[in-house]
């Protein structure tokens, strides 16, 4: 019994007709728009990430100005105090008087007069300097020395405006 036998010439063309037909298959709308929507799926892919790390910059940029405004509220608060007390508790020139703190710091502003005597004593740049801590507009070089210890006083509850 003879058992028939492959024809490799026969195989060898179905073979290069089958991947003749398999070429053809890139010219199927499906097949040649898949590139197309792979493309559009990796543009929004590369969109969404970049909208993702402008929303995280975003809560950052949040945040922070959260956290400012957190610290300048406290320190407004802790200023009114201060400035309530000051204005009770502080009658004579050696009298310490509660300090202000800086609504940008929240911290007690650096070099801070301790008395009214030391409130007498201030400089333009140390009086600047209480100004900027406090979020004031710097009185120019035109406004007197008298004039701004005068606004220094008021901003610590000592007289009224």
């Amino acid at each position: 019994m003879d058992l028939q036998q492959p024809n490799f010439e026969e195989i060898a063309d179905e073979i290069h007709r089958f991947g003749d037909g398999i070429r053809l298959c890139a010219n199927l709308p499906a097949i040649a728009g898949g590139n197309e929507i792979l493309q559009a799926l990796n543009n929004m892919a590369q969109q969404f990430l970049e909208m993702r790390q402008e929303m995280q910059a975003l809560g950052r940029r949040v945040d922070a100005q959260f956290n400012s405004l957190t610290i300048e509220m406290r320190a407004r608060d802790q200023n009114a105090a201060a400035r309530m007390y000051n204005s009770v508790v502080v009658t004579l020139p050696d009298t310490p008087m509660e300090p202000l703190c800086s609504l940008r710091t929240g911290e007690e502003i650096p070099n801070f007069p301790r008395a009214i005597r030391d409130v007498n004593a201030l400089n333009q740049q140390s009086m600047d300097i209480i100004f900027d801590h406090l979020l004031r507009p710097v009185p120019g070089q035109h406004v007197h020395i008298t004039q701004k210890r005068q606004m220094v006083r008021v901003l610590c509850g000592l007289i009224r405006a």
